[in-house]
C-alpha cells in the first residue's frame, strides 16, 4: 500500500528486530501511520496512536470490519478533500492518491495501474494481520502519552523531506524520547539522529528520483546510547 513514508517493504525486519530485543509485552506505535511495522507485531497488547483523525478512522473500521469500501472517481475525491472526517475520507486522502501523500492528486490519473485494486487488497491484507490482536486505538498527539515499561517503536516524520501537513517540532521530539528512554525500550526510525543516540539497525534504500536516476540512502533504526534505570 502506497503511504508516504511507510515501511511497508521492510516493516517485518524492523518487526522482528524489535521483537527480540524488547523486554516489554506492551507494545506502543505513537506514529502508526498505516502500520508498515505494526502490523507485524504479536504482543499482550497493542497501543497505536497517530494524530490524523481520518487515518485512525479508517484503521478502526477495518479492524472492526465495519469498514465499507468507497467507490471514488475524481470528483468525489475532491468533495471528500473538503468534507468532515471519516473513514472513506482517509482512505482516498492517502491510499487513492498520488504516492500516499494525504490528497497530493487522484492517484488514477497517473499512469495505467489500478490503484482502486490496489488499495483494497491492501487493505483487506492488512484486515486479516489485525485479526486476533488486541488493539487499542488512540487519536491524539505523542506529547500526550507517558508510556511505562513498554516496547515504544517511534516513526516520526523525518527532518527535510516532504511534510504530512503539520508542523513537527524535532527537537521536542528528541528530547521527550530521551525521557521515555528511561523507563522503556524506545526504537526510532530516522535517517539521523543526535550523538547521544546509536544505530542499532541499518539497510540501504534505493530512491528512484526518475526514470534514469536513483539515490541509495539508509533506513535506520536509534536508541538512546545512555543506560536505563530499569527499577524505576
Amino acid at each position: 500500500m502506497k503511504y508516504l513514508g511507510g515501511k511497508q517493504l521492510i516493516g517485518k525486519e524492523l518487526a522482528e528486530f524489535i521483537k527480540n530485543d524488547t523486554q516489554y509485552e506492551t507494545y506502543f506505535e505513537p506514529f502508526c501511520g498505516m502500520l508498515g511495522v505494526g502490523r507485524h507485531m504479536n504482543f499482550d497488547t497493542i497501543i497505536l496512536n497517530d494524530i490524523h483523525k481520518d487515518l485512525m478512522l479508517l484503521l478502526k473500521d477495518l479492524y472492526y470490519k465495519t469498514f465499507v469500501f468507497p467507490t471514488v472517481d475524481e470528483d468525489r475525491y475532491e468533495r471528500l478533500k473538503k468534507s468532515a472526517p471519516s473513514p472513506q475520507r482517509g482512505y482516498a486522502g492517502f491510499l487513492l492518491s498520488y504516492g500516499g501523500k494525504w490528497f497530493g492528486g487522484f492517484s488514477s490519473k497517473y499512469g495505467e495501474r489500478d490503484f482502486h485494486k490496489e488499495a483494497e487488497i491492501g487493505c483487506k491484507k492488512l484486515q486479516a494481520d489485525l485479526q486476533d490482536k488486541t488493539i487499542c486505538f488512540e487519536n491524539k498527539s505523542f506529547e500526550e502519552f507517558e508510556p511505562y515499561h513498554m516496547c515504544v517503536y517511534a516513526d516520526p516524520p523525518y527532518e527535510n523531506t516532504t511534510g504530512y501537513g503539520v508542523r513537527f517540532d524535532h527537537n521536542k521530539f528528541w528530547n521527550i524520547m530521551r525521557r521515555w528512554s528511561v523507563t522503556n525500550d524506545v526504537y526510532i526510525s530516522s535517517y539521523d539522529a543526535p550523538n547521544d543516540f546509536e544505530c542499532v539497525w541499518e539497510k540501504p534504500k534505493r530512491m528512484t528520483l526518475s526514470n534514469d536516476k536513483s539515490i541509495i540512502t539508509h533506513e535506520r533504526l536509534f536508541k538512546l546510547k545512555t543506560p536505563k534505570d530499569k527499577s524505576v
